[in-house]
């Protein structure tokens, strides 16, 4: 029998769907965003695979044949979220409409359902296609059986076939039972046999072919191995049968019973009804499989646009400078500074062309970027506006990136290329290149823009802003490397003391840096009571050493080890060789496309986690000095913004007055929570009520408090009830901000970024309290973020206008830093001070505070 056979785990990937996607809601409040995310990715694929029949297979419930076999056989796992179960009917629903027959059955797994339906289909020489997430099923890939398996969510998948397996593993497929059988399967709680896990399995496997000659073996196997498979043997084979899927589940496999016959005035309802409008355009693909349209139709049918390689000057001009937008690509090479156009594709009216830095046409292309009329589309922007730089040519015109308008649409995604894009919006674009996806994509996300109310936020700040990150990038910061140097081999010396005061402390070598050894002398040799395990054996996170610090000096000392091993890879052998050595140099990375808060991060080397209350810390950005032909660096830091954010956003009158007023919000917080005069606030009142007013902006609970403080959770709670008592527009807007997330699934800031917040409905307790503090300090800390953002372009536009020869080298949070003359010094102060304090209109005064120096840690100061 001719054909293919597309059998897909209904339930595996509604979970998937339902983890890796924003939530959704339809008009009648409904949650639909597992179920948008799995028909989306099942439309893609019958469009790809073009099957002659097709199957769903959903769990039907917990209990299945395997658990009389082991009571406690999947017995730890959770019930599904409310959000989720509730879309299960609806999925189904879907998919019968769409003419897809669905299988669940009593005492089955649907995993036992798709084995049967493949060897029942193999047997008629049909191939299969079985996509998943469970990496399960690749125990039944033949040569008649394949199997797509999802890597990350639901949008990247991996084929998996004989070839691919021992690839992978070096296994055949019905090895994978016995590899389950000896490792066992935490997410499944099958057993396997204690102590033994993925690697010592698989060299048994390799050596001994299953677990029936590994058993039968045994006297080969000397040591605590051997003794762990000797009294395990039982689970061992046990392990085996409950990882095995049955084949001979009651279903057959008849062609009629899973050709695709959909209904296709139902269907359409259905998909208006959800609000699934980039849907309706591709529901030809049913039609075609149920033999409803005479071939597939699509939005528009794939046209391959080839590639015009222009060289001439005059085929360049003619080209570049006629009418209309040109959505535009580059391919951008090397590092900073001497980043290059390796070459340039334009798309205009319909028709791409290539341009190679060659002499003829090359002249043109470097006026063409140099237009400011000539109106250019691109995609991340900042690289290619770098990269023009080196050419000699200031890039005008960019007036749009469809990166950074999809990153403001979502945040929470990180792969931005024109492909990924259109595959994220559900644009047809198979056989156009990369500008001519731009061409088509540009239309989506500026209507996303429009509809999100985000348009100002992308015109006033995102868009201006790749620019002033391209400059900075560009001018880089200059590294005193011979004190580098010093200071490299002074932590060198360090840690080697550490590390024998370590061991000396432990009674024995081991491996600092391996977690597993660590454990054992911590947690087996010292005696000391372990928090938590991992699936590799004890923890040993930062979490875990600070609640043990003070109960035996190794602790101390391991903690202070990692501090300064970290510090040494990360700033000192990790920073030396990112120095340009012409320039004395170095070029950091700011990712703008990157937090989901808004925040800019920075790469190579990340220059926002050098410790700032720290010796050390201090000592590293001394590092950082004025280059040649300046003569110091400018810091200006943003006092207590998110503090300021917070008065401004929740109106609170207490909190309002203090800044008005210019007290210490600190100062004025612990008189209003204890009871006291503003005179008589202690240092550790002021701590105290610091710690509440921080806390507060990151939603902080009683328990975190009193960790942080180390006082009693009692004392905490009573603290936290007292401010709310005093500051009740505080309490207003927390649990306004919290409401209004639950009901749109997301939280903004005061320009309108959101921040999708998934688990904010949802059951489980912990994942809906982590979205809840998020909604919290998202307008916040978001705002904040926005807020230094404005001030960077509103800067950035005036030292232009000014011609200042001082410019902004880094923003590190709250702080900007500059490379200064001494001539532009208090002019300089003047108008960055001005900007930062005027980026946006509050109800309490920002306050920029301004500091000099010959290096970076003096700015601090």
């Amino acid at each position: 029998m001719n054909g293919k056979f597309l059998v897909i785990d209904g339930s595996s990937l509604l979970y998937r769907a339902f983890y890796a996607l924003p939530p959704l809601l339809s008009s009648k409040g409904v949650n639909t965003g597992a179920v948008y995310g799995f028909t989306s990715m099942l439309l893609r694929l019958l469009g790809e695979k073009s099957p002659s029949w097709v199957a769903v297979a959903f769990d039907k419930s917990r209990k299945t044949f395997r658990s009389a076999l082991y009571e406690d056989y999947k017995a730890q796992r959770k019930p599904a979220p409310d959000e989720l179960k509730e879309q299960f009917p609806l999925m189904i629903e879907l998919l019968e409409a769409m003419g897809i027959n669905t299988i669940e059955l009593d005492d089955y797994e649907a995993d036992d359902i798709i084995g049967t339906l493949c060897v029942k289909a193999g047997a008629e020489g049909v191939k299969s296609v079985i996509v998943t997430g469970d990496k399960d099923v690749l125990q039944l890939i033949d040569e008649h059986t394949h199997v797509l398996l999802t890597k990350k969510g639901i949008s990247e998948m991996q084929l998996m076939d004989t070839a691919e397996l021992a690839k992978e593993y070096k296994l055949a497929p019905p090895q994978i039972v016995d590899l389950k059988g000896l490792m066992g399967d935490a997410s499944d709680n099958i057993p396997g046999v204690p102590g033994v896990g993925e690697k010592t399995a698989l060299k048994l496997l390799y050596e001994y072919g299953s677990v029936e000659n590994l058993l039968e073996n045994l006297s080969a196997i000397k040591g605590k191995l051997g003794e762990k498979l000797l009294q395990n043997r039982d689970m061992a084979v046990l392990s085996k049968k409950l990882a095995t899927i049955c084949t001979t589940v009651p279903v057959d496999f008849k062609e009629e019973d899973f050709t695709v016959k959909p209904d296709m005035p139902k269907l359409e309802a259905l998909i208006a009804g959800l609000g699934f409008r980039n849907m309706q355009s591709k529901l030809d693909i049913l039609r075609a499989l149920g033999g409803t349209a005479d071939a597939l139709v699509e939005e528009e049918p794939p046209v391959a646009i080839e590639r015009t390689e222009l060289t001439t000057a005059d085929e360049a001009r003619s080209w570049l400078f006629a009418p209309g937008e040109a959505f535009t690509t580059a391919v951008v090479k090397d590092k900073l500074p001497q980043v290059r156009l390796g070459a340039l594709e334009v798309t205009k009216n319909g028709k791409t062309a290539l341009f190679h830095p060659e002499p003829a046409a090359w002249p043109v292309v470097k006026e063409w970027l140099a237009d400011g009329k000539a109106i250019k589309i691109g995609c991340d922007i900042k690289p290619f506006i770098e990269a023009a730089r080196v050419e000699g040519v200031q890039a005008l015109g960019l007036d749009d990136d469809c990166a950074i308008a999809a990153y403001l649409i979502d945040p929470s995604t990180s792969k931005y290329t024109p492909k990924d894009l259109a595959e994220r919006f559900d644009l047809s674009v198979r056989g156009l290149p990369d500008s001519a996806i731009l061409s088509k994509l540009f239309a989506v996300l500026q209507a996303k823009l429009r509809e999100m109310q985000l348009e100002e936020l992308y015109r006033t700040i995102e868009m201006p802003l790749a620019g002033v990150l391209a400059d900075m990038e560009m001018a880089g910061i200059a590294v005193d490397e011979k004190q580098l140097v010093s200071m490299s081999k002074e932590l060198k010396v360090k840690i080697n003391g550490l590390t024998a005061k370590i061991v000396e402390m432990a009674g024995e070598e081991f491996n600092i840096n391996s977690p597993k050894q660590l454990g054992v002398i911590l947690f087996e040799r010292l005696g000391l009571p372990f928090m938590k395990k991992t699936k590799t054996g004890y923890s040993t996170d930062a979490e875990v050493l600070e609640n043990l610090s003070g109960l035996h000096p190794v602790v101390d000392a391991i903690l202070e080890y990692r501090m300064l091993a970290k510090l040494q890879s990360t700033y000192l052998e990790g920073m030396r060789p990112l120095i340009d050595r012409e320039a004395g140099r170095i070029y950091s990375h700011f990712q703008q496309l990157v937090t989901t808060t808004g925040r800019l991060s920075s790469t190579e080397p990340n220059l926002q986690n050098i410790p700032v209350r720290t010796e050390l810390g201090k000592r590293i950005r001394e590092f950082f000095v004025p280059g040649e032909g300046y003569d110091c660096l400018l810091a200006f830091d943003y006092s207590q913004v998110e503090l300021r954010v917070l008065a401004h956003m929740s109106g609170d009158p207490l909190f309002t007055e203090a800044f008005i007023e210019g007290q210490d919000i600190h100062t004025r917080t612990a008189s209003e929570v204890f009871g006291v005069p503003l005179d008589e606030v202690t240092p550790m009142l002021r701590t105290r009520a610091k710690a509440v007013n921080f806390g507060k902006v990151y939603g902080i609970s009683d328990y975190g408090l009193a960790r942080d403080q180390c006082i009693s959770r009692t004392e905490a709670a009573t603290y936290i009830s007292s401010y709310f008592a005093r500051y009740t527009g505080v309490k207003a807007f927390m649990d306004n901000a919290i409401a209004e997330a639950r009901q749109t699934g997301y939280a903004t800031t005061m320009w309108g970024r959101r921040r999708y917040l998934p688990d904010i409905n949802n059951s489980n307790f912990n994942r809906r309290s982590f979205a809840e503090r998020t909604a919290i300090n998202t307008p916040i800390q978001g705002t904040a973020a926005d807020l230094i953002k404005k001030a960077m372009v509103d800067v950035a536009a005036l030292l232009q206008k000014g011609a200042f020869k001082s410019r902004l080298l880094l923003q590190v949070h709250d702080e900007l830093v500059f490379e200064a003359v001494d001539e532009e010094v208090e002019t300089l102060i003047k108008l960055v001070q001005d900007s930062m304090q005027n980026a946006a209109k509050l109800n309490v005064p920002l306050v920029v505070d301004v500091s000099k120096g010959a290096n970076w840690a003096q700015t601090k100061n």
